[in-house]
């Protein structure tokens, strides 16, 4: 049952009316009629609300009650988010677009021409020669729906609803330390730094965090020692993971150049696209030369591992209590049932 007006000798379906209370006009809520003995409903008010501008952690209740609803009876809403306009989430956990807590009864409707989806996981910082690297941080996560089971939601997806990347891992770090090679005073001693992860791809709205290098090459050595390679340890950036220092130690005697030690750090790994993990970071390596037989031999190889990629964001949680008219669309990551 429809309510109608008559405009200009033509009938029309109301979509809104007013009622003056106390000398106010103010919209109306619903209209019943008694229908042998029978209340009703035959209009409801429709709360239309249009996103035009990004922002994060949209609840859409608080919109709703911002817009004149009392937050008890149940309500019908149109939610539209206009194309180019991004709603997304921190990676804390947190959802880009959360549809919970409306009463029994109520109708929300969703059609999104935008992005729905969750912020960059960090990238893991490098480790130090004695530390293994950070690990990859989660992406945010897209679209919350409630599972209360009590009222409909209808989801329109003509944009696009995503997982925000996870970081990549970062490098770990190394030292290899010989001594002996020539005397109880020679030894090469190196140290290096592991690569930063690189930051995963995010909703606009974000900053790209990729790891940092929290240690550059150091060495020690005696003055009859050559360094043939050295190169100073990289920070990830928005998505490529940074390469590990390198740090290598040759010394002379009557045979030639003779390696001592090396130690390269591990390369941070790439973050992740929208939906996908981070890769984990690369270990570090050690290397010493051979024993000197000289009677006096100490050998330190400690590599360092690297680490974990962060695990993407969840596109969508209980989709199975939405209807999709027209399928899912366009969702990147995997869904949280």
């Amino acid at each position: 049952m429809a309510v109608l007006l008559r405009d200009a000798a033509t009938w029309k379906t109301m979509t809104a009316g007013f009622v003056n209370e106390g000398g106010v006009w103010k919209p109306i809520k619903e209209l019943w009629v008694n229908d042998a003995s029978v209340w009703k409903r035959v209009y409801q008010n429709v709360i239309e609300i249009m996103q035009t501008a990004n922002e994060a952690n949209v609840v859409l209740r608080s919109k709703v009650v911002a817009a004149g609803w009392g937050g008890v009876e149940p309500v019908k809403v149109l939610y539209t988010v206009a194309s180019g306009v991004w709603v997304y989430s921190p990676p804390d956990g947190s959802w880009a677009l959360n549809l919970r807590d409306f009463p029994a009864g109520s109708e929300i409707t969703v059609i999104n021409n935008g992005y729905i989806a969750g912020v960059a996981g960090a990238g893991g910082n490098g480790g130090s020669w004695d530390s293994p690297g950070g690990a990859g941080g989660t992406g945010g996560h897209g679209l919350l729906i409630s599972d209360a089971g009590n009222y409909s939601q209808t989801i329109h997806n003509n944009g696009h609803i995503w997982g925000g990347g996870g970081g990549g891992g970062g490098g770990g770090g190394a030292r290899a330390r010989q001594d002996g090679y020539q005397s109880s005073s020679a030894m090469g001693d190196c140290f290096a730094g592991g690569g930063g992860g690189g930051g995963a791809l995010g909703a606009r709205g974000s900053v790209s965090q990729p790891g940092s290098a929290v240690y550059n090459y150091s060495s020690t050595t005696s003055a009859t020692q050559v360094e043939r390679e050295q190169r100073n340890v990289a920070s990830g950036s928005s998505q490529t993971g940074g390469i590990g220092a390198t740090v290598a130690r040759y010394s002379p005697n009557q045979d030639g150049e003779q390696f001592v030690a090396r130690a390269v750090g591990g390369t941070g790994g790439n973050g992740g696209g929208y939906g996908q993990p981070g890769q984990a970071g690369g270990a570090g390596v050690a290397q010493t030369g051979a024993d000197p037989g000289n009677g006096f031999y100490n050998v330190i190889r400690a590599p360092q591992a690297g680490g974990a990629g962060g695990s993407a964001g969840f596109w969508g949680y209980n989709y199975g209590r939405a209807s999709w008219p027209n399928g899912y669309g366009d969702i990147r990551g995997n869904q949280q049932a």
